[in-house]
């Protein structure tokens, strides 16, 4: 039988296997930990008609923020902290649905707080200055 400092033992070791596997196993969440002075927020919401999932991937040449899987009608975001980016980095983001892909720049990044936020239709993607980008 063990004792109760072996049982101990034996938790805490598990638990730091458990942070290693997830730390390894699950994506960045730039959402976490950080400061929202220096938040940067990509939101993409399906609005497209034909009820379709769209698929969004966003990066840049160093971070991939990961591919998500937006049913209709929802959205999907990503929310960094700016120094996990240099000034002037590119985040392109790609869309996909059935046969159809557009790329588009989402956001340069430069100091200060900005919240970039998208919504995809059947025509393209549009942002705060109207259309963007039209699917290829």
């Amino acid at each position: 039988m063990m004792t109760r400092e072996q049982l101990v033992l034996i938790r805490k070791a598990l638990l730091a296997a458990a942070a290693v596997v997830l730390a390894t196993v699950l994506p960045q969440d730039y959402a976490a930990d950080h400061d929202d002075r220096y938040a940067v927020t990509i939101h993409v919401t399906n609005k497209l008609s034909s009820r379709m999932a769209l698929i969004v991937h966003c990066r840049s040449r160093y971070v991939d923020l990961a591919a998500r899987f937006v049913v209709a009608d929802s959205s999907c975001n990503w929310k960094f902290n700016r120094n996990d980016a240099y000034p002037g980095t590119d985040f392109k983001c790609r869309l996909a649905f059935q046969d159809k892909r557009l790329d588009f720049l989402a956001i340069t990044v430069h100091k200060g707080v900005a919240e970039y936020v998208y919504d995809v239709f059947d025509d393209g993607v549009y942002g705060a200055d109207g259309r963007i980008s039209e699917w290829a």
